[in-house]
């Protein structure tokens, strides 16, 4: 329940004041008869819709409860304690994918505090998508792993995304789109191969698969002009072509390419330096990316 009454008037102050007595003392029928009437005073307050809401949700009627809180949501964009108990009602109803979108928007308000994580690792964990939950999960164990009782239940959620793909009851695609993601091709093979004969559905996937294993015999480097001519760390950061092979490599290593500086087999060139003992099995794509400055 919302407990702020700041800026009402002495009697929404004390309507809010007998809703929220009467929710803990689990009278919710008097409760509700308190918020309603600051409604029916105030149409735009949000507060007492929120709290509408949370009685709906606590009396088991979820779809009253999301309407109120949307209702709220509609006044109010930015009031945190509406979004969560969206999130927490949708999750009630079993749609985890629509609660772990919910959840994402509240990171951007709390500045992900690691109870929000932790509830958009579980969101995603029981809708499937199972690379999103991992991301997740590496980005609480990056910021909070120094605590120990973080650390605990990241190691936990862990073991849980572990069962989840061994449980078998979730997609076949998701299962493997995990593996090609996590760069385990071999498994994500020996997953997709038995089941494409009785599952036509995955033949995206197969074409994703392909793609992917392409990418790893292709081991790719990139140079730039930075690379050659600059040997000043902290001069090269003036560089924009600098900035460009980063960029350019952290995408190709997202679509699941080796990067490498020994022996590639693309050689993708930014800026037209003269290339020196360039090996014959190097593929050169010669790309110039106007100035190096």
């Amino acid at each position: 329940m919302n407990k702020t009454v700041a800026s009402q008037t002495d009697d929404v102050k004390l309507l809010f004041q007998e809703g929220d007595r009467f929710f803990n003392e689990d009278d919710l029928g008097n409760a509700n008869k308190c918020f309603e009437r600051i409604v029916a005073a105030d149409p735009l307050n949000y507060e007492a819709l929120n709290n509408l809401g949370v009685i709906q949700f606590r009396e088991g009627h979820f779809q009253k409860a999301i309407s109120y809180f949307d209702k709220a949501l509609q006044i109010h964009n930015g009031y945190e304690d509406a979004w969560e108990n969206l999130a927490a009602c949708l999750m009630s109803t079993g749609d985890y994918a629509g609660a772990a979108k919910i959840y994402g928007k509240i990171l951007s308000f709390d500045g992900h505090r690691p109870e929000t994580l932790i509830s958009i690792i579980d969101c995603h964990l029981h809708a499937g998508e199972f690379t999103t939950a991992r991301t997740f999960l590496n980005r609480l164990a990056i910021l909070y792993g120094h605590q120990e009782n973080i650390r605990d239940v990241a190691k936990k959620l862990a073991y849980d995304l572990r069962d989840a793909l061994q449980s078998g009851k979730y997609p076949l695609e998701n299962i493997i789109k995990y593996y090609i993601d996590c760069g385990n091709l071999t498994t994500a093979r020996d997953l997709l191969i038995p089941s494409l004969r009785n599952n036509k559905g995955l033949e995206n996937i197969k074409e994703l698969l392909t793609t992917k294993e392409k990418l790893q015999r292709l081991p790719i480097a990139i140079l730039s002009a930075a690379d050659l001519l600059e040997s000043n760390p902290e001069r090269k950061l003036r560089w924009g072509d600098h900035w460009f092979s980063k960029e350019l490599s952290e995408a190709l290593s997202a679509a699941g390419a080796v990067m490498t500086s020994k022996d590639p087999k693309v050689l993708i060139h930014l800026h037209g330096i003269p290339l020196n003992e360039l090996k014959g099995t190097t593929h050169n794509i010669i790309w110039i990316h106007s100035h190096p400055d």
